[in-house]
Parts: structure tokens; C-alpha cells; sequence
């Protein structure tokens, strides 16, 4: 599941007015510390090819959206390092803090798992969890307890779609929130719960917001 959730190793996405940037599978930011936590551990790899100018923009604990930064951040993300390095914070941000509550929930499908872990990436786990819960209730019970998995999933989407639309920022960012579940409905509604179509692989890595 790793580097097939978020988005793209190396895409930057300049957000806020240009004063704040995503970054990588997991759209790390720089205003929320994320970003600068991920190049840190990069830059300590012995290894890492762009270690030296990395250490040079985020020297004083802090970095701008300059298009220096941006530019090396595109580069690295070829650099089978930072690859790696991104599939590390990935798993520590979002796969194991998920981990427990999937299988409390009794997801086994691929596609509800996918589903349930870029929620988390995307709003984080807290958030999720009630998403969860109101699936669960509409559902009538969770997959755990005999609620059917794929009628707990749409209905799962249908909470995130529901949420994103309360949020202050959703009408400016109504179109690229939108998109990131509606890139999981499809491939419910084709029936590709197992993840194992050319769509699967090509669709469900919902663009940066």
C-alpha cells in the first residue's frame, strides 16, 4: 500500500498563496513541521544525493516555499533515499496508526483499507475515526460485527464527502476534495475491490490539494 496512497514521490504542490508547500506520498507541509521532519531524517542518510543542499535550505529549523526548495524537492524525489525515506514516515504517519483500528472495524478488502488510510493521511485519524463511526451506524453494524464491508465502505465515503463540505476551506478547495473520494467510488463501483486493475494503479493516488 505504501507509495500508492497521497500522492506522487516527487510532487510539490505550493499551497496557501504560496506560503506553505506539500510534498511527496504524504503531503508533508512545511507550516505543519511534517515536511521538515521527513528531510531531516533524508538528510541524515549517508547516502542521500541531495543531502548537502537540503541541509542548506532548512539549516535554521525552518524553510520557505522558494522555488529553490522547490527544485531540489523534485529532484530528491528520484533519489531511491528519499523514496524510502518517505515510505518510512509514511508507514510511522498513517499505516501503523491506522493498523488497529482497520482491524477492529474488520476491513479485509483492499480497497476499504486504501480508503480508510488516506482518510487518515488526508484529515487525520481522529477525524477518521468518526467518519467510521457514522458508517458503522448507518451501516447498522461494522464488518466486525456482521455489517456488510462493501455497503460500511460507501458509506464511509459518503461521511468523508459529508465532512469535507463543513469544513470553512471547502469551497475553495471543493474540486480537489472531492476528487480524492471520488477516485475510490469509481473503483467501487467497477467492482475493483482487490486494487488489481490498470485503474487501481494509475487512479488511486488522489492529486495534492
Amino acid at each position: 500500500m505504501v507509495g500508492r496512497e497521497g500522492t506522487n514521490y516527487d510532487t510539490v504542490s505550493v499551497v496557501a498563496g504560496a506560503s506553505d508547500l506539500e510534498y511527496g506520498i504524504g503531503g508533508w507541509s512545511l507550516k505543519g513541521g511534517s515536511l521538515l521532519k521527513l528531510l531531516d531524517a533524508y538528510a541524515k542518510h549517508p547516502n542521500a544525493q541531495f543531502a548537502s543542499q537540503i541541509k542548506g535550505l532548512v539549516s535554521t529549523g525552518t524553510a520557505s516555499s522558494s522555488p529553490e526548495l522547490v527544485s531540489v524537492l523534485k529532484q530528491a524525489g528520484a533519489d531511491p533515499v528519499m523514496r524510502q525515506t518517505q515510505d518510512d514516515q509514511f508507514r510511522t504517519d498513517v499505516i501503523e496508526p491506522s493498523v488497529s483500528v482497520v482491524s477492529g472495524l474488520g476491513l479485509h478488502l483492499p480497497l476499504s483499507i486504501a480508503v480508510f488510510c488516506d482518510s487518515t493521511l488526508h484529515i487525520c485519524l481522529n477525524n477518521t475515526k468518526k467518519l467510521a463511526d457514522k458508517a458503522t451506524e448507518k451501516t447498522g453494524a461494522a464488518p466486525a460485527t456482521g455489517g456488510d464491508e462493501k455497503a460500511w465502505t460507501f458509506n464511509f465515503m459518503d461521511a468523508r464527502t459529508a465532512y469535507y463540505k463543513t469544513l470553512p476551506i471547502y469551497n475553495r478547495f471543493a474540486s480537489a476534495f472531492d476528487r480524492r473520494v471520488d477516485v475510490f467510488r469509481r473503483l467501487a463501483m467497477d467492482g475493483d475491490w482487490m486494487l488489481t486493475t490498470t485503474a487501481a494503479e494509475t487512479g488511486a493516488n488522489p492529486a495534492p490539494n
